[in-house]
């Protein structure tokens, strides 16, 4: 299936989201997650939100770029002393106004990443604070409002039940509707992404784990200042070499989102076929 049917139109890097795969439904439940958070808080429907380095939107499960705009941004040497490469790599690509798209690759592209618990927990506590930019503002952002969302409404319920507040407006109908209008993102991202609805249930887990494993990143890139991983020692900000200089002519066809990409004859006789299944994330499946 074609990206688009326009050849004109295909972006210079595309990401695959995968389906993860794991014999523990915990597992799945957790580890989904990233595909919810990036449908469901990425605005890559914008055509402004595209331009904007934070909101690339690059899984290192599947990528695929065009020649010139990957040797324009360095190439993952560029980002060689990140953790997170591939988000690096994918806000150094829109930095240089080239065009980023994520692919919904369910049923068609899946992935284990983690075996247990464990694992996944450990990934989470190294990956986390890089992935916010090692910022602590956007950090307590994400926390205060994950818990606002998805976990002072369910406890709201809860002290309401026990309490005097049991059928009233405020300590029962306004939380349970914050908590149904919050799931409703999660039902709608297990639906595109291809997961069974009943992992939606385990929502307020997975985020309450989400929360624990982003403080839990924070004390300790806050107490170490960096990370070792696989022999190398890694900052909690991104450190990238300088971007190169480029222009136009030094990128040929490659063109950012202030005009259509031209592709060259031979690209477009070979006009990208995606993996079976795949498509291009639209404005509504969110």
């Amino acid at each position: 299936m074609r990206l688009q049917g326009n050849v004109r139109s295909v972006p210079d890097a595309v990401s695959v989201l995968p389906t993860h795969e794991s014999p523990r439904a915990v597992v799945r439940a957790q580890a989904l997650i990233q595909n919810w958070a990036a449908l469901a808080f990425v605005p890559s429907w914008l055509p402004a939100a595209r331009r904007v380095p934070l909101f690339a939107t690059l899984h290192g499960a599947l990528v695929a770029i065009r020649a010139a705009a990957y040797d324009a941004a360095g190439g993952f040497e560029a980002v060689r002393d990140t953790l997170g490469e591939d988000v690096a790599l994918g806000r150094r690509l829109v930095a240089l106004g080239l065009r980023v798209r994520p692919l919904n690759g369910a049923r068609a592209v899946t992935c284990c990443p983690y075996a247990s618990a464990g694992e996944l927990w450990r990934a989470n506590v190294r990956n986390l604070v890089p992935a916010l930019c090692g910022s602590g503002a956007l950090l307590l952002l994400a926390v205060s409002s994950l818990a606002a969302l998805y976990l002072v409404p369910p406890v709201a319920v809860v002290v309401g039940l026990t309490g005097d507040g049991a059928g009233t407006l405020g300590w029962t109908w306004l939380p349970l509707a914050e908590l149904a209008l919050g799931m409703a993102s999660r039902v709608i991202a297990d639906r595109v992404t291809g997961y069974p609805r009943a992992l939606a249930l385990l929502h307020p887990l997975a985020i309450a784990a989400l929360v624990a494993m982003t403080l839990a990143s924070a004390l300790r890139y806050g107490c170490r200042g960096d990370v070792e991983w696989r022999g190398r020692r890694y900052a909690a900000s991104e450190e990238t070499r300088p971007v190169p200089a480029w222009t136009h002519s030094t990128l040929g066809g490659v063109q950012g989102d202030e005009g259509a990409s031209v592709l060259t004859p031979a690209e477009q006789r070979a006009a990208p076929e995606l993996t079976p299944g795949a498509e291009e994330l639209q404005p509504g499946h969110v």
